[in-house]
This record gives C-alpha cells, sequence and structure tokens, in this order.
C-alpha cells in the first residue's frame, strides 16, 4: 500500500485593517515600457579599488574631523532669547525688542519705569503684567549663571516675586 500525500490547501492571505483608510490597489500599466539599450563605446579598462576599500578608508577621516569640527554645545536657551524671563511670552519678547530692549544685558539694565513704558504703550492687555523681577532674572541670564535663575525663578509666581 502506497501512502500518497496530500496536496498543500493554499488560502488567501486575510486582509489586515490598520485603521488607516486603505489605499486603493495600484493597477499595473497596460503596457510596459520599451527599454532601449544604446551600444557605448569600450573604453580600455583601468585598475579601480573596489568600492568597499575606498568608502571604508574614506569614511573614517570624515568622521573624526566632523568630530573635532563640532564639539558639543551645552544645552541652554539661544541666545538674548527673552522669554527665558518668566512672565515674558513672544508677544512682550517683540515689544521689548521693538522698543530697544534686545539683549538679557539691555533688559537688566533697563528701569522697570521703562519696561512699563512699553507696557502701556502696547494696549491693556499688556498692562497687567509685572517686570518687576525681569531685571533680576535678566541678569543671572546675561551671567550664564542659569542654575541660580532656575532656582529664583522656582521661588516666583507668574513672574512675581512672593516675598516682597
Amino acid at each position: 500500500m502506497e501512502v500518497v500525500p496530500e496536496p498543500p490547501v493554499v488560502t488567501k492571505p486575510k486582509k489586515i485593517s490598520s485603521g488607516i483608510k486603505d489605499l486603493p490597489e495600484a493597477k499595473p500599466d497596460k503596457k510596459p515600457a520599451a527599454k532601449k539599450e544604446a551600444k557605448a563605446p569600450v573604453a580600455e579598462e583601468t585598475p579601480v579599488a573596489p568600492v568597499a576599500e575606498v568608502a571604508e578608508t574614506a569614511a573614517p577621516a570624515k568622521v573624526a574631523e566632523k568630530k573635532a569640527a563640532a564639539p558639543k554645545k551645552e544645552k541652554g536657551p539661544k541666545l538674548d532669547d527673552l522669554k527665558v524671563v518668566e512672565g515674558i511670552g513672544p508677544k512682550i519678547e517683540t515689544l521689548l525688542k521693538e522698543g530697544g530692549i534686545d539683549t538679557w544685558e539691555a533688559l537688566a539694565a533697563a528701569p522697570v519705569e521703562r519696561i512699563k513704558e512699553i507696557l502701556d504703550a502696547a494696549g491693556p492687555r499688556y498692562q497687567i503684567h509685572d517686570p518687576s523681577t525681569w531685571a533680576s532674572q535678566a541678569k543671572f541670564a546675561a551671567e550664564g549663571k542659569w542654575e541660580e535663575l532656575k532656582e529664583y525663578q522656582d521661588m516666583l509666581i507668574g513672574g512675581r516675586d512672593t516675598t516682597e
């Protein structure tokens, strides 16, 4: 008695939905594009280093150059970004810069009255801000004292010194 193996059962693959709108299936072109092969003149062959060898010898030099050229930068705010001062957002930063206060040093040196003039001129929505701590915060930023700035800002509430 001879045992004949059963032929394998072929089933259609199940369609899996990813929750994303299904795209229509691509339809093959009716006419495949004709390929034209042009015969190029044959030049004499010259010995060339294999591509892998060239890439391997050039790559370490490029990596070393990149590492030497770009030392790691400390993560910190963008230079003279007035928004690091608690109480200053993008709109107030724009107002201050238009008023001539465009650096941390300028903000640290600006009298509170001058800052209030700029805010008052911008309308009632800006008059409610209290710039009394902005000069102190800007001084920390100008001197690069980020830890001190963070500690000072941690004690502020809404940019206002609550200990006064």
